[in-house]
């Protein structure tokens, strides 16, 4: 019988170690992993302003439409494209991309019907995702990238009212 007030250390086996291996990162796998982005970098890059054309059309569009369900259709695809280039922007190195797609998409996401978006608010978001491709901007984009975020913010802001 063991005393109540003897303490005891159990060693439990480390079983996920046992199941992927104890080795560590292979700085080989992880550098070849880098190279094949970077290979795709370009790729990325011309699908995107091919999704930011799309974006200008889809928010001439929704400025332009007559009703309710062509509007909520624009809106729609704008979400579709921009949920899908923010996933990929910061694997690319483009976080501040990311953050922006994301605020649009949050914006989308607070409405409460598609079609009650704002076309002018789309237009800026693809505007400053735009720019941020053309001009390389990458990482969070300094003092150019927070007035951007900025500038966003307050235009949500000032069309939401």
């Amino acid at each position: 019988m063991s005393n109540d007030n003897e303490t005891r250390i159990v060693h439990a086996p480390n079983l996920l170690r046992a199941k992927v291996g104890g080795g560590g990162i292979d700085n080989n796998k992880l550098r070849a992993a880098k190279e094949a982005i970077a290979g795709l970098t370009t790729e990325y890059i011309q699908r995107v302003d091919g999704d930011l054309d799309r974006m200008d059309a889809l928010a001439s569009e929704l400025a332009a439409a007559a009703d309710d369900a062509a509007r909520s259709e624009s809106v729609e695809a704008v979400y579709a494209i921009v949920h899908e280039m923010r996933g990929e922007a910061g694997t690319f190195g483009y976080p501040l991309a990311s953050k922006i797609g994301n605020m649009l998409c949050r914006y989308v996401d607070a409405l409460a019907e598609p079609h009650m978006a704002d076309a002018r608010v789309v237009r800026h978001h693809c505007d400053s995702l735009r720019a941020i491709v053309k001009h390389d901007i990458t990482g969070d984009g300094g003092e150019v990238g927070q007035a951007l975020i900025k500038d966003l913010t307050a235009l949500v802001q000032r069309l939401s009212k």
